[in-house]
Formats: C-alpha cells, structure tokens, sequence
C-alpha cells in the first residue's frame, strides 16, 4: 500500500508513499514526522471503533485534538484529504438472485486501484456539532481496467454527484438515489428508491434487482418491437453479472446469449456506433463496481490497520515493584505502562522466547519474580540477577520497544476475510531515545532481523513485517547502511522519508525519498542534514 495526506497540519500535500519493510522519517523538531507516523494508529482507531464521524481524532492510541486543531488551514475552508494506493484489489465473485434464482458474478482484478477520501466539517453546526466531520468526496481510480469515479456527498450523506470518467451518472438511474453510510472513513453505498404514493424511502445495499429496469428501459427503445421481454431480461441480467462497463466485457457477456439480435446489438455498441448509449449502459454497470471496489477496498485497508501496533516516544518509567493484576493484556500501551501485565500475561514458551531473542541481541535476559501481590522485572546476564530499576534508565525505556517488535512478529494477527498473508505495520517514535550509539545500532538490527522473517525471505509465520520509524539516531541510519553492504538487508527494503522546511518559509512540510544503493551508501541525500547550519 501507498499512503499519503493534504491539508493535516504542517502536511499541506504529501503524495501518496510506499509503505516498504523499513520506512524511516528523519528530519526537524515539529517537522511534521510525528503527525505522519501517528496518521496509522488514527485510522486503526478510527476503522476499529464504532464512531459517529469517519475520524476518531482523540482515542486509546493517539489524540490529534479535533478536526479544527488537525487541518492545516480551517480559515481557508481546506479539508483534509486521505490517499491510500493499491498495487492490486480482486474481487471474488459473488451470487445476486434473479427471478431464476442465483446467479454467480464475474471475478475480476483492478491494478493501482488509488483512494482518495476527502473529510470536511459537516453542513449543520450547532452546540453539539461543531466536532463533528462528514466525508464530503471519494475518488477512486483504476489502472486496469482504466476507469475513474468521483462522489460528492451533500448534507444528510446523500450522492449529489457521481461521475464516471468524468460523466454524470446519477441522472440515468432515474428515481432511484445513492447515499453513504455516515460514521466510516470507508464508506458502504447505499441506493434509496422512494414510493411516490406513499412517499416511503426504502434504503437498502447493493442489488442488481434495482438496476435490471434501469437497464431495461434505457435499452428498449433501440431494439425491435418484437424483441422478446424475458430474452432482454436475461441479456440485462447478464450485462450486469458480468459488470460489463468495457466493450470487451460487453462482448463476453453477449456470447451467454442464444439471442443473435442481442449480440448484433452489443457489437454495435462495443463499436462506438452509438455512443451516448454506451456510455448510459456502462455508468449503471460501472455503479455496481464501483460497490464491489469500495467493499473489497475496505476489506484491504482493514486487513493492513487492524494490525498496526505502535509505541510512542516517552515510555513510562520502571518502578521496582507493581501490583499484580489479574488481566489478559494482549498489546502494549503507547506508553508501556502496562508492559508488565503484557509480560505476566504471556506463556510461559513465549516468555522464555522474548527472553532468548533480546539476549542475543543485547546479551541480557528478562525474567519475573512474583512474590505476595507484587511482580518485579528482572534483568539477568552472565548468571547475575538484577531489578530491571537497577539498570539504567535506558534499559526501562527500550525494554517495551524491543518487546513490541518482538510482539509484531509473534502475536496471532487479526483474523479478516482476507486471502492476504496477515500484514503488521508497527510504528515507532524515537527508539533511541537514552540510548549508547552502539546500542541504536543494535536496534536497527533487530528491524532487520524481523524483515528477515517476511514470507518472502522464507519466514516462519507467513506474516509480512512493516517498519515506521521516526528518528533523529544518525547511528541507526548508518548502521542500516552497514547492513546492506553486508548482505544482510536488500537495499530495496528500506527507505527514508526527509522531512524539511518549504523554501518559501511558509509553515509547511515537503516531504520526499532517500535510499540506499547496493553498496549500502545513501543516494540523495541533502548535505549537512545533521549539522546545526548549513552555510
């Protein structure tokens, strides 16, 4: 996945970036880093919590304030745009009822499918509203096939506009309207048809029982008086299993048919010779592709966000002693402060493995002491034994980093619908903070050593490892360069993100690449990054 943001904060427009195994931000105090890394934990809050706004903004994991503290520029009336890219989405086929019964759809593949979802205040502002946030436009784009569509969505989540390769589509579906569903960064489509007699408003998800007459109607009028209604009907229906919006899924579709008027009809229109036509039948189809893409796009977005873990910069201090709790605690805090009921609650083969794979990096061990109601963390190296408050600052605030790296790896991943190998982006602040340089080389170790583990390198869990870290440890960015002309890293699995001061002085971020080549040396990287002044 690529991901990028406009108008949040200092990040007036950062283009969508590949999110690789090890993505570092480097740059200047309130450069904007933060805000980045911080954008994963606050869409996994926000995707995995029942919320009345697309965006949770002050959560369990990280608090941006509100919507009016997040955009760049509120007087100016910008709203915040969210950019995600896909290299690829399938969409696995599905069944719709007919009055035959069901009938199976056509599976179909989209690559570089890119989302953007623009979240702006909602229209009625009041006492209680002035918090609150609306999706106000979605544009989506593939590749292959080569189709666009663009929504805007008016006050009450209702479609005002829909446009496909940039023409209108809602004034072809007749009385039956389109509207979102309110409270998801993602949102569902949902077709409203109302009874005129009645004035009812029936809201319902996607069917193709809806568009069978759309599609009907708007065909009718360019076929023989003596066409047959139940063979149009089955050649809609067919159109619309085959989510026929290009010539050649048009043609496929046809051949399904016993009907050689049918297929006359749609060579016609797969020719260009009419047009207008064409373009009608291919919006109603595209509509219902659009449903598929949106859903198996949040079925992706959700399989990457609901395994982001991330740890903050200020980790809380060790303390000799802690009450024991008798709690189940499955993910570290941001802080760490319930790092050692995480460690309590691990079995015991866990333990002793986190124990093993921090002692071979650090050559020190970790063990627990219960004794009445209290648990005490221990360090132990070369057979002594030592309370972990005994140690060194330092040593209390790495501990949950190298526990939550470990963690990223070992955990059971969220169970999703997903045929995707389960994906873990862990986001980092600051690791190095008290920290001896050669032990920041050694984390940067430990990252390499758990992209070891993806399952393209032959790894153990079929887990695939994401990094994102913000640092200003010139040890860490060397020590990965070290690694790459040693082998031991593929210059191609790590990047690093500069963050750096519009030139025009204004209060805004520019965001662009560096690397590293096969000999491990950085490419394109800006003179005296780390030096106080750059003459």
């Amino acid at each position: 996945m690529q991901f990028g943001i406009k108008n949040l904060r200092r990040l007036r427009d950062v283009s969508p970036v590949e999110l690789k195994p090890i993505t570092l931000l480097v740059g200047r105090n309130s450069s904007g880093k933060s805000s980045f890394l911080r954008l994963f934990p606050l869409l996994r809050q926000s995707l995995m919590t029942r919320t009345s706004s697309p965006i949770l903004w002050y959560g369990d994991l990280v608090d941006f304030g509100t919507y009016s503290t997040a955009v760049s520029s509120p007087s100016q009336q910008k709203e915040i745009c969210f950019s995600f890219v896909f290299d690829e989405i399938k969409i696995e086929p599905d069944y719709f009822w007919t009055d035959d019964g069901p009938l199976e759809t056509i599976p179909a593949d989209y690559t570089t499918v890119a989302l953007d979802v623009v979240i702006g205040p909602a229209d009625t502002i009041g006492p209680s509203e002035a918090a609150r946030t609306n999706v106000t436009s979605l544009s989506l784009t593939s590749a292959d096939p080569d189709i666009s569509f663009e929504l805007r969505v008016s006050s009450g989540q209702k479609v005002s506009e829909l446009r496909i390769d940039g023409v209108d589509a809602l004034r072809d579906f007749g009385s039956l309207g389109l509207q979102i569903t309110p409270g998801t960064i993602l949102p569902e489509i949902l077709f409203v048809s109302s009874d005129s007699e009645t004035a009812a408003v029936t809201r319902r998800r996607r069917t193709e029982g809806e568009f069978v007459p759309i599609l009907m109607r708007l065909i009718r009028p360019h076929l023989p008086r003596n066409f047959k209604e139940e063979v149009l009907l089955d050649a809609v229906t067919e159109l619309l299993s085959a989510r026929a919006f290009s010539p050649t899924r048009m043609m496929r579709a046809a051949q399904n048919t016993n009907s050689t008027r049918w297929r006359r009809f749609v060579a016609d229109l797969a020719s260009g010779r009419e047009p207008a036509l064409f373009q009608k039948i291919r919006a109603v189809c595209a509509a219902i592709a659009l449903s598929d893409l949106l859903k198996r796009v949040d079925l992706q977005l959700r399989n990457i966000l609901s395994n982001v873990l991330y740890i903050g910069p200020a980790r809380a201090r060790s303390e000799r002693y802690y009450r024991y709790q008798d709690l189940s605690v499955s993910e570290i805090d941001p802080d760490g402060k319930n790092f050692p009921m995480f460690l309590n609650s691990l079995s015991s083969y866990q333990f002793r493995k986190l124990s093993e794979w921090i002692e071979e990096l650090f050559e020190y061990g970790i063990s627990l002491h219960r004794e009445g109601g209290h648990i005490s963390i221990n360090l132990t190296a070369k057979g002594n034994i030592s309370n972990i408050v005994d140690t060194g600052y330092g040593v209390s605030q790495i501990l949950p980093v190298l526990a939550q790296i470990w963690w990223a790896r070992s955990r059971p991943m969220s169970a999703t619908p997903s045929r995707q190998a389960p994906f873990s982006l862990l986001a980092i602040e600051q690791p190095e903070l008290h920290l001896h340089p050669a032990h920041q080389a050694l984390l940067a170790d430990a990252l390499v050593g758990e992209v070891g583990l993806s399952p393209e390198s032959g790894g153990r869990f079929g887990s695939k490892i994401n990094f994102l870290v913000e640092t200003h440890s010139e040890t860490l960015i060397n020590r990965l360069g070290e690694l790459v002309h040693s082998g031991s890293l593929n210059h191609r699995d790590v990047q690093i993100l500069l963050f750096e001061p519009h030139p025009s002085g204004e209060h805004v971020t520019t965001v662009r690449t560096a690397s590293f080549n096969e000999a491990g040396e950085l490419v394109d990287w800006p003179y005296g990054f780390f030096q106080p002044t750059v003459d």
